[in-house]
């Protein structure tokens, strides 16, 4: 007997020589994955941190566990259907996997995983400066400070040496 997503009743009649029975069966059936998609707050430092807070959609009362390469997260989804969480990631650079999993009480999951990337400082600013962010702004004004500072410096010590020697 094939059963239709959601509940299916039946009703079983049992006949007897002198009545008839009946008997009512109810059967659910659920084959759909919980609900479960996330994503990363990101902002312009994010990459350099370890620290990732992961913001997403999920079933209400269903726990979701998110993990990262070094650290796991259970998180009980609440009556609004969103959570955030807080997950650490390893502190060397490279990219991460940040991966999520939801059962429901019919053993039915749903899993979802996003990339995050970790950065060393200097090529965050790099790119940042690539991108014309701030740090082309830091990274002009300390070369210019630089270059003041060598053109101090040998403007100071041609003087110094041209009075030592007339």
């Amino acid at each position: 007997m094939e059963l239709e997503e959601g509940i299916n009743e039946f009703v079983i009649e049992v006949d007897s020589l002198d009545s008839t029975d009946s008997y009512t069966i109810t059967l659910e059936r659920d084959s759909t994955p919980p609900i479960l998609e996330f994503s990363e707050f990101e902002y312009r430092e994010s990459p350099l941190t370890t620290s990732r807070e992961i913001s997403g959609i999920c079933e209400p009362g269903l726990l979701v566990r998110i993990s990262s390469p070094i650290q796991s997260r259970d998180v009980l989804c609440p009556d609004s259907g969103s959570f955030e969480v807080n997950i650490s990631v390893p502190g060397d650079a490279g990219s991460y996997t940040i991966s999520g999993t939801s059962i429901d009480e019919a053993k039915n999951s749903k899993t979802h995983e996003i990339t995050v990337q970790k950065k060393d400082w200097v090529d965050w600013a790099i790119e940042d400066a690539s991108e014309s962010g701030p740090m082309l702004w830091w990274l002009s004004v300390v070369g210019l400070l630089v270059i003041s500072a060598i053109v101090g410096t040998t403007l100071k010590f041609s003087r110094w040496r041209n009075k030592a020697h007339p």
